[in-house]
């Protein structure tokens, strides 16, 4: 992916939560002080921590939001396809709930790693333009 650091961006989309924000551009300087070596450890083992380290909670929320509504619609795809199969062995409920658990697991895995994708891309951009800047 190719990111455009300029200070239009934010502009762009309210609901991106890999474009920089209004208040990344306004921080710049703080955010380009910060490692994304950093950032990208704390992000991946203690998530809560690199949000305090980045300051960048708002973000964060939108990633949450965003696999919790991921996994609810997946799940009740997966509902309906075995309910609507159920010629094919899927007789009990309990067994939507084991195929759903492994949906639920693969997205919980995930939603750190998206984080950490994004703290360290808007450690990168603000450095980025900082440089431009300066």
């Amino acid at each position: 992916m190719k990111f455009n650091s300029n200070r239009e961006q934010y502009k762009s989309s309210n609901w991106n939560p890999f474009a920089p924000t209004k208040r990344d551009i306004e921080r710049t300087a703080y955010l380009a002080s910060k490692s994304p070596i950093i950032a990208s450890i704390l992000g991946f083992l203690f998530p809560i921590v690199a949000i305090f380290y980045v300051n960048r909670i708002e973000n964060f929320l939108k990633i949450m939001a965003y696999m919790i509504i991921l996994s609810f619609s997946l799940v009740i795809i997966l509902s309906i396809y075995i309910i609507l199969n159920k010629d094919k062995g899927y007789e009990e409920v309990s067994q939507i709930f084991d195929k759903c658990k492994i949906i639920l697991e693969f997205i919980t895995e995930l939603c750190p790693i998206a984080a950490t994708e994004e703290n360290t891309i808007a450690i990168i951009l603000a450095r980025k333009r900082k440089s431009e800047v300066n």
